[in-house]
């Protein structure tokens, strides 16, 4: 699946969105049938989801929502998670595996806790659960939202599951020692965002950064002390990465206040809306812009990627 492949996708049926995210090992719908989630009883959950002290938040977060019995699904063959998987295709060209790294290691928190800080590490299904949905769905488009400290071992397990990864720009600095989010370390495996609902937006992040980040994100991505989010909409486009994602609230180039969600915050998220007006001003403003930069960084689908040379046409 090349970056062409991926641009040119058309919505299928009549629904408007072309990715759907699937909230990996943590989601609710499970609960419609018994043995599916870890369960003294029905309804009555031994332990529950969340996630440990991270980027996000110096506490971790308690979802509160049961974990998935992996014993019981893999005795079954996935037959749920498959039937799940082929649903969401019949509407969407593309899934994104939300916490991936659920599938190698996930976050078990007893479900009297107060916190989820007394969480644990249990593994995941690993390896044998992609090895069912590829018989079971060959070809399949899905992408590993495989965010967050995470290890070499979910990485080794993306790989196996020959998946692409996600990159995000607004991770490059200050976020781990390894820089793995730096553009020119970006692989063609791999799916490219400015940031994505759980970021702040471009702008308000530019705004956010105090020395030493500020100067080397001014210095790398050639901003001349602008805050504006459209220089790193550019690099973004150019990396190697076979799909690059540009929020709306960063095409728009909008402060904070446009954030959409605040991960450990119940309150005051997913409200945000674009206007036509503002629509109409991005079209007049940048669109010639943005098209010039789909086509110089060959994002248009027109051209066949290749690894190897050849002279060229006459």
């Amino acid at each position: 699946m090349g970056p062409a492949e991926v641009l040119r996708l058309r919505p299928r049926r009549r629904h408007h969105r072309r990715r759907a995210d699937l909230r990996g090992p943590r989601q609710r719908r499970h609960l419609a049938k018994p043995g599916r989630v870890s369960a003294r009883r029905p309804g009555a959950a031994l332990a529950v989801a969340g996630v440990p002290p991270d980027y996000f938040s110096s506490s971790g977060q308690l979802w509160g929502n049961p974990l998935y019995n992996w014993d019981y699904l893999a005795r079954t063959q996935y037959a749920w998670w498959i039937a799940r998987l082929r649903s969401a295709f019949a509407l969407y060209d593309i899934v994104r595996l939300d916490h991936f790294r659920g599938f190698d290691t996930y976050w078990e928190i007893p479900a009297s806790a107060e916190s989820a800080r007394s969480g644990r590490w249990r593994k995941g299904p690993g390896t044998r659960f992609f090895k069912a949905v590829e018989r079971a769905l060959p070809g399949a488009r899905i992408i590993a939202e495989d965010l967050g400290y995470i290890g070499a071992n979910v990485v080794k397990l993306r790989r196996r599951a020959r998946l692409p990864g996600m990159k995000i720009l607004q991770f490059a600095y200050g976020h781990d020692r390894h820089n793995v989010n730096l553009p020119h370390f970006y692989p063609a495996d791999s799916v490219a965002y400015t940031g994505t609902h759980d970021n702040n937006t471009t702008r308000g992040w530019l705004e956010s950064l105090s020395e030493p980040y500020a100067g080397l994100v001014d210095d790398y991505f050639q901003m001349g002390g602008s805050k504006s989010a459209w220089p790193m909409i550019r690099t973004l486009l150019a990396t190697s990465s076979r799909l690059a994602v540009v929020p709306m609230q960063d095409l728009l180039d909008l402060p904070a206040s446009a954030t959409l969600n605040r991960p450990g915050k119940a309150e005051g998220n997913w409200q945000w809306r674009f206007t036509r007006r503002q629509l109409g001003q991005l079209s007049d403003q940048k669109l010639a812009t943005l098209r010039h930069w789909v086509e110089l960084y060959d994002r248009t689908g027109d051209r066949a990627l290749s690894d190897f040379s050849e002279p060229p046409e006459a």
